[in-house]
């Protein structure tokens, strides 16, 4: 009698999935088909997950850390601000003098210095950038014989070339060349620098020459003519007007004011996501915005601060830009704003998709400071409430522990200003001595770190203090041109250069507000 072979098998007494099983049995099976250690894992691996929901539900519904100090300025008794102020409107000053010498000794009527191996560059074209930019921060300093020598040299620029093959950019040129040769002729009533000045306005004019008039970022001033380009950014189009506006008032002649006005008459009329914001990138042929992120930081940033400028500049006149620029702040307050997880009186304004749906809480240092500037600016001159709590700016740039926000990506430290512009503007407006005290922490640090024996240098890493390993050799003209200037107004009398008198460019140039306000 012949046996029945036994099949012997691992596996024979594990469970089987079966195609009519449902949902649940199946996935009971799965887990019953697991070993222990990765029942063990995958166990952890959901307490965790549980775990970390759950902390975040407590935080946002408990605010526990709203009670944690954030950063406080006590000034004593006898603490004279007077003195304090001469002090250190002396020491910006000096600074002034520092960077100033350093250019004018190894880079003078060059672009830009390189402060730490005494070289330059000529990446503007050679226009002498610096020079240029930094013109009427030397007469506010009261630094005449400087200005004085640097207008000797730029009455022989010719403004109409630039480095052979080099295509100049529209917008920085606009707001470094033309804005400063304009406030140095109207400080100092130099009619040669008027002169200079319309003509680099008119070497960059063939931008405009576009089928709907949105210019081209590039021009080749050498040929006469602009490069031909599909798109251009939001803030390189919508960042002209004020200074073709001032030309147009201080030269008679319309015709660049009309140019650059068409360009906020067409972004006006222009289909958005959502009213009041625009996607940063344009379709040149067309005027439409189609594409990019909806941002108040790079590549955006300017063109909603223009709105409020040109209307303050119209002596409060023209009430295109205020309408605009109130319907940009309102729906950047609904769907741009957030609140720290950890901390519910910190503040930041993040980015949206092009669509305006999705938004993005990345927070830049030209939106987070630049922002309250403006919010500022607009509450005072138009009435509008929008306030930004500038604790969250103070709190990134000056705490390593910037609670409820992540380190920077980004940590290089490029010189720039708008931290100490938005500073000014507060002091200014709100009279609040604190502002004073941040800003003269900020520029004790650039003094520690990023002075060079020859001027200031950007440096790489600002979680280092080992200051000479971090230097970039590199200094933009806006270090001259704004992050100097603004600490020196920062200190001066709230009437020296007073926002009542004056509107100041997005490089810091002071222009006089219209005589008349009209186009």
């Amino acid at each position: 009698m012949s046996s029945v072979p036994t099949i012997c098998s691992d596996t024979a007494s594990e469970p089987l999935l079966r195609k009519d099983q449902g949902l649940r049995t199946r996935l009971r099976t799965k887990w019953l088909g697991l070993d222990r250690v990765s029942r063990t894992v995958f166990l952890a691996f959901g307490l965790m997950i549980g775990l970390a929901l759950s902390l975040r539900i407590a935080i946002e519904v408990l605010h526990p850390f709203d009670n944690w100090p954030g950063p406080r300025i006590t000034l004593p008794p006898d603490h004279d601000t007077l003195k304090d102020d001469e002090s250190r409107r002396r020491s910006v000053r000096s600074a002034m003098k520092h960077a100033w010498d350093g250019y004018r000794q190894y880079a003078f009527g060059h672009d830009e210095l390189k402060p730490v191996s005494n070289g330059f560059n000529d990446k503007w074209g050679g226009w002498g950038v610096t020079l240029v930019d930094a013109l009427d921060t030397l007469y506010i300093m009261d630094l005449y014989e400087e200005f004085k020598e640097g207008v000797a040299h730029v009455v022989d620029v010719d403004f109409g070339k630039a480095q052979s093959g080099y295509t100049t950019p529209f917008f920085e040129m606009i707001i470094r060349s033309l804005a400063g040769l304009l406030t140095a002729y109207e400080m100092s009533n130099d009619r040669r620098l008027l002169k200079k000045a319309q003509q680099v306005g008119d070497a960059l004019f063939p931008a405009f020459n576009t089928t709907t008039g949105i210019p081209y970022p590039r021009v080749d001033v050498n040929r006469g003519t602009a490069v031909s380009s599909s798109h251009v950014c939001l803030a390189e189009a919508g960042t002209v007007q004020l200074e073709y506006w001032k030309l147009s008032e201080l030269t008679g002649n319309d015709k660049y004011h009309q140019a650059a006005q068409r360009v906020v008459d067409i972004l006006d009329k222009a289909d958005k996501p959502y009213p009041g914001l625009y996607p940063i990138w344009i379709e040149i042929s067309s005027g439409k915005m189609t594409s990019g992120q909806i941002t108040f930081g790079g590549q955006g940033d300017s063109w909603y601060e223009y709105m409020l400028k040109q209307y303050l500049y119209g002596r409060q006149k023209h009430e295109q830009y205020k309408r605009m620029y109130i319907e940009s702040i309102d729906a950047m307050k609904e769907k741009m704003i957030r609140t720290s997880i950890y901390e519910s009186n910190m503040v930041y304004l993040g980015d949206l998709d092009s669509t305006a749906t999705k938004f993005n809480p990345k927070l830049q240092h030209l939106t987070m400071c630049c922002s309250v500037t403006r919010a500022t600016r607009v509450y005072r001159q138009t009435r509008t409430r929008t306030t930004l709590k500038l604790r969250t700016c103070q709190q990134q740039v000056g705490s390593r522990n910037a609670m409820g926000f992540t380190l920077a990506t980004i940590r290089s430290y490029i010189l720039r200003p708008e931290t100490v512009e938005s500073l000014m503007v507060l002091y200014r407006t709100t009279g609040d001595a604190k502002y004073k005290e941040w800003g003269w922490q900020i520029f004790q640090s650039i003094e520690a770190f990023t002075k060079t024996g020859t001027a200031y240098s950007a440096y790489k890493d600002v979680m280092s203090a080992n200051a000479s390993s971090q230097w970039s050799d590199s200094m933009e003209s806006f270090f001259l041109a704004e992050t100097l200037k603004y600490l020196y107004l920062l200190f001066s009398p709230v009437d020296y250069y007073s926002l009542d008198e004056y509107v100041f460019n997005t490089e810091a140039h002071p222009f006089k507000i219209h005589r008349s306000g009209s186009f």
